[in-house]
């Protein structure tokens, strides 16, 4: 079968999904999935283990369900929605990943100093007026989110002043409980079906400086699920999605093959606050993380000219400077970089 995370940015960048009240906007991708699962049925059947009519009721279930969270919440009616939202991620569960994970922060750079160690962590809960809505989560609840390159990292922030901006790298000391959100490269079970339709519901595009974004309505219900079944609790719980900059065709500034590999640059980590104070910071993130000192390349080139900067591989990314951003940071995590470097800066 073909490639289901590159199919599903092709729906994702269709008129249909773009424009439009969200209702139809959301029927519509997931009318371009059971396309899909139409498609290739008997492949599917035989992959499941399950019959085409299972499959069809899995995507009719939520579907139904999904519409009845978005009506309901257009209304007003947050306690419907979150009856709906529970029904709809009642048997999804969370998976386990080993420690050790390459993760990165980036905060747009305010001047030639860099962020402190804290400035570099999550907006402290003496400041909960600054947390406003992201696709998931919800005001007024700290988040830590950390990217799985610079890259994407950068593409979040909007494509700011790359040599101002200020990264740090971050590594797990312990397993992180993941509620995985992000596509799978191909149907492997029947809940897969499930998982694709509710991933791509949460997935349609947003306009960046709306006050009110209809296409969070479905990811923050999850995200305020997850508070309630007490998930957050568990200290390195996190929400991981590829990020729609990627799915929606804005992160383009390397050709993506939608290959394992590549994607995994894509990725997105939303940590919530495992508790709440009154002020500073989750004291149980901050132990669960080994972190760098904050770096950017503005004072990488004025401080390390003799820093290799080109890269001596056939990845362009790796070749690029968020590839040398990315190796910097692994380095000062103790890890060993992919990029391979061979040629000198001089002067």
């Amino acid at each position: 079968m073909e490639n289901l995370i590159e199919l599903s940015s092709s729906w994702l960048r269709g008129e249909d999904c773009l424009q439009g009240d969200i209702q139809d906007r959301t029927m519509a991708i997931i009318t371009k999935f059971q396309n899909y699962v139409n498609k290739n049925k008997d492949e599917l059947e035989s992959i499941t283990g399950t019959s085409f009519e299972e499959i069809l009721s899995s995507i009719n279930s939520c579907r139904t369900d999904i519409s009845n969270i978005l009506k309901a919440f257009l209304k007003g009616d947050q306690f419907s929605a979150l009856k709906y939202t529970r029904n709809l991620v009642k048997n999804m569960r969370t998976i386990k990943i080993q420690k050790g994970l390459r993760l990165y922060k980036a905060r747009k750079g305010e001047s030639l100093y860099l962020f402190s160690e804290n400035e570099m962590f999550h907006i402290p809960f003496d400041h909960r007026d600054l947390i406003g809505n992201q696709r998931y989560s919800i005001s007024g609840i700290p988040c830590l989110y950390l990217g799985s390159s610079s890259y994407i990292c950068w593409e979040e922030l909007g494509r700011v002043d790359f040599d101002m901006c200020n990264y740090c790298g971050y590594t797990n000391a312990l397993p992180i409980m993941v509620f995985d959100l992000s596509l799978p490269l191909s149907i492997s079970s029947l809940a897969d079906i499930k998982r694709v339709c509710i991933i791509l519901a949460c997935s349609l595009s947003a306009k960046r400086d709306a006050l009110f974004k209809e296409e969070y309505i479905l990811p923050q219900n999850i995200f305020q699920v997850l508070i309630l079944r007490r998930h957050y609790k568990h200290k390195g719980f996190c929400i991981r999605y590829i990020s729609t900059h990627l799915l929606n065709g804005d992160a383009d500034c390397f050709k993506c093959n939608f290959s394992k590999e590549e994607i995994e640059r894509y990725i997105n980590y939303v940590f919530p606050a495992a508790e709440s104070q009154k002020a500073g910071y989750s004291n149980s993130l901050k132990s669960f993380f080994s972190r760098t000192n904050t770096i950017a390349m503005f004072r990488e080139k004025l401080l390390s000219l003799n820093r290799l900067i080109e890269g001596n591989n056939d990845d362009a990314y790796l070749n690029s400077q968020f590839g040398l951003m990315d190796a910097l940071l692994d380095e000062k995590m103790g890890l060993s970089p992919i990029r391979k470097e061979t040629k000198y800066l001089t002067i």
